[in-house]
């Protein structure tokens, strides 16, 4: 240092240190290490598929939908139609939820649904690997284990008792939620993949037995289609209708439901279904549930829906008796109470005495709930709790036969049956080839809102989606949601915390008092020579990637 320069500070009214501190090696004054680490973000671990949903925001932020769609579908293989009808758990985890409104990833899934036009992952020159797979419904468990076989390069068959593919997301979810169209693309994707539909062939435990014993495995994706009674005089009258019965053929009662007068009984999405499609077809709609809306299992989007369209909800009310009179049905129903929970969780309903009365329809429908129909399959699999019995893997009793979706307990919801197909499809891989499936080891370290520092986000309202309006939606079967833009989608991408992973904005360097956080190849270290563990770059990390080592 210039000798002159030295002497005027050392003449200033200050003390200045013209040494440096490289030789207190602080980092024995620490009782504790940061460590970085990459965590299981909550959006991923909601969904029950483990869409890596943080990883594609990230791939959209830097405008490659295409890369985006890529990944998703090596978890999901239809986001067009989750990105439709799912109940979205990845988004009701978001911790951006309980900052300013969690990210719309619904919204940005049906986008990327929309964009995939080819089959992901089959280029044509992949080797045939050795075996033929059957597959007993074309359902959402159907459909991916299919895919995922496929990619595996089995030759898969896809058997379908009714005259088109899709089960329940054909016949039983209305066009307003999913189009006939977006399924048919999807379907498309499938046989372009090489896997054969076969339509109008019922699987039962002889076809397993006899036809299908040349196939190296069969998974059952058989779903729920026989509607649950009511358990109440009257409900074989002609003007019951069950709830599956009615969406299946909804359009025979356009003209029989106009102007009517429809009581609609159960709480499910089943009932929000039915009732919302009665409403389209001209019907005065209500729904009857013997809970309060708390306990209602339907989706909130479809209970809104339903509110929104004109439907009444009649809570703590259960049918009792049906009867018929000139022309007309007269429901009975008693009140009910809400006493102790039952095996569900929920508080199970109780009548309240002296309370009955009487109210009259046209139609009533019944939605309480579907069963898996076992009847035909000759006591070939167990049956426990109404659902056929498997391992963690999906894999039945008898060991080529696997099963999936609603046959097998898993959560009525789309999603979940998707999930349990790719597992399914997994296993029977491993099985085939006769080799342990391996367990996976993934980091799944809770994360909260408060790991997140969000003094370094702005608030902003998440992208709007437009939809129709109550009124456009009379008489009308088109989707009522929207699809968003690409620069919208980008936009709402920007949104993302990227919990848990780091984003290198050098924060951790920045505020380091000892300078002992070093950059290092896309990565970050810690010099534990001069780290005392203050814990400043935990603080200040915006996506909580540090913590302290145990």
């Amino acid at each position: 240092m210039d000798p002159e320069l030295i002497k005027k500070i050392r003449n200033l009214p200050v003390v200045v240190s013209l040494g440096d501190m490289s030789w207190n090696k602080t980092g024995s004054w620490s009782l504790q290490k940061p460590v970085f680490s990459t965590k299981y973000p909550p959006c991923q671990e909601g969904c029950p598929a483990h869409v890596p949903v943080r990883e594609i925001m990230a791939k959209i932020k830097t405008k490659d939908i295409d890369g985006a769609a890529k990944l998703f579908v090596e978890s999901n293989p239809f986001p067009a139609i989750t990105g439709r009808v799912c109940h979205h758990p990845c988004q009701l985890n978001c911790l951006r939820g309980k900052f300013d409104g969690a990210l719309e990833i619904r919204a940005v899934e049906r986008l990327l649904g929309d964009f995939v036009t080819t089959p992901i992952g089959i280029t044509g020159s992949k080797p045939e690997t050795t075996g033929e797979i059957a597959v007993a419904g074309s359902g959402p468990s159907g459909l991916a284990c299919a895919y995922f076989l496929r990619l595996n390069g089995y030759n898969v068959t896809i058997f379908e008792s009714r005259s088109q593919p899709g089960g329940l997301l054909r016949f039983g979810i209305p066009p307003y939620r999913l189009s006939d169209d977006v399924l048919d693309k999807e379907i498309k994707r499938l046989e372009k993949m090489g896997i054969e539909f076969k339509t109008g062939v019922t699987v039962t435990g002889k076809l397993i037995k006899e036809e299908l014993s040349r196939y190296n495995a069969v998974f059952l994706g058989i779903g729920a289609h026989v509607s649950r009674n009511l358990r109440i005089p009257g409900e074989d009258l002609d003007q019951v209708l069950s709830g599956l019965t009615f969406l299946f053929n909804y359009e025979n009662y356009r003209a029989k439901f106009k102007n009517k007068k429809v009581v609609v009984i159960g709480g499910g999405n089943t009932a929000m279904d039915a009732a919302r499609t009665a409403l389209r077809l001209g019907a005065r709609a209500n729904i009857l549930y013997r809970r309060t809306r708390q306990e209602m299992p339907a989706i909130h989007e479809e209970i809104e829906g339903a509110l929104e369209e004109g439907c009444k909800i009649d809570f703590l009310s259960a049918p009792v008796e049906i009867k018929q009179s000139n022309g007309q049905l007269e429901l009975y129903c008693v009140r009910m109470r809400l006493g102790e929970p039952d095996e569900s969780g929920r508080r199970r309903p109780e009548p309240i005495h002296d309370s009955q009365f009487k109210s009259t329809y046209d139609y009533v429908i019944s939605a309480v709930g579907e069963d898996p129909d076992f009847r035909d399959f000759d006591n070939l699999f167990l049956v426990e709790h109404n659902a056929i019995k498997i391992n963690e893997t999906g894999q039945t009793g008898v060991p080529s036969i696997f099963a999936g979706g609603d046959a097998a307990g898993y959560p009525r919801t789309v999603v979940d049956a998707i999930a349990s197909g790719k597992k399914a499809a997994t296993a029977i891989h491993y099985f085939l080839r006769g080799k342990q499936q391996p367990q996976k080891t993934e980091n799944k370290s809770p994360l909260t809102i408060d790991d997140v520092n969000t003094s370094y986000f702005v608030p902003e309202e998440a992208v709007h989606i437009n939809s129709l309006t109550p009124e456009d939606r009379e008489d009308n079967f088109s989707e009522i949601i929207s699809s968003l833009t690409e620069q919208e989608a980008v936009e709402e991408s920007e949104r993302c915390f990227s919990c848990g992973a780091c984003t290198f904005c050098d924060n951790c360097v920045i505020f380091c008092p000892d300078f002992s956080v070093i950059p290092s190849e896309n990565k970050y270290r810690i010099n534990e020579e001069y780290c005392k563990g203050c814990g400043i770059c935990i603080k200040e990390c915006p996506r909580g990637v540090i913590h302290w080592s145990k």
